[in-house]
């Protein structure tokens, strides 16, 4: 009976993929799905698709199977694509899986208009942001509130050491490599460098001034990065600033 078993598997796996929606359905709103416990996270995961249940490292294998058997890899859960899912964990070869296997890189969005590369960077994984690139991720693609890459970029987590500054500006330089504009403004008008100042991601914010972004560049409300610092009472910041205003 097993072999039964297995052939009504892939018989199931193979007829389920279709071609991926163009966004996730907003995520249930119940009240009993979200307090965090792990009977929550069952009961989320219940009618969750086959390929988002095999997600995490103890279940490489079961991952593998399903999409040999023929699993759709561009499926959602929560309002993301599981493809977001494996980019916000920092799980590399989990992504490279989900590639390799189908998933594409930029659909289905998720509920609110992003992709996994904005999900990865916004994590501050920026080894999947690369490989997201690599295979075709749009870089200049933005979220319904016109956050793009280089803003998830500044907003991400501030690296702990050298190397993962390092790490960040190899990033950001790709990016802007790619056509984005270092000063680009976000639904608010803010800019990649006013999140780094916001951040306190001196390292960054050096980077972007050295690419030519504005500190006094304002955002709808009038603020700038400039104001930012000034309002906090940050001499080291102004004196940064002012640097790039000398002539």
């Amino acid at each position: 009976m097993k072999w039964v078993a297995g052939a009504l598997l892939s018989l199931l796996m193979t007829v389920s993929v279709a071609a991926p929606p163009a966004r996730c359905p907003e995520p249930s709103q119940d009240p009993d799905v979200g307090d965090g416990s792990p009977a929550a996270m069952q009961r989320a995961f219940k009618d969750a698709p086959p390929v988002a249940r095999a997600l995490g490292k103890s279940r490489r294998r079961h991952l593998v199977r399903l999409l040999a058997l023929g699993a759709d890899p561009n499926v959602c859960i929560g309002g993301v694509s599981v493809l977001a899912v494996s980019a916000v964990s920092g799980d590399l070869e989990e992504t490279r899986m989900l590639l390799d296997g189908g998933a594409l890189p930029d659909r289905p969005l998720d509920s609110g208009g992003g992709t996994p590369l904005l999900s990865a960077l916004e994590a501050g994984h920026c080894d999947i942001a690369a490989l997201l690139l690599d295979r075709g991720a749009n870089a200049l693609h933005t979220t319904d509130g016109g956050t793009g890459a280089l803003h998830e970029l500044a907003m991400s987590p501030v690296p702990a050491d050298e190397a993962g500054h390092r790490k960040q500006q190899a990033c950001g330089a790709r990016l802007l490599d790619l056509g984005l504009a270092v000063d680009v403004r976000n639904g608010r008008g803010a800019t990649p460098l006013m999140l780094a100042t916001v951040r306190r991601n001196r390292a960054l914010a050096q980077f972007l001034l050295a690419r030519g972004a504005n500190p006094d560049a304002e955002d709808l409300r009038g603020k700038s990065a400039s104001a930012i610092a000034r309002q906090r009472g940050d001499a080291d910041w102004l004196a940064l600033f002012q640097g790039v205003r000398a002539p």
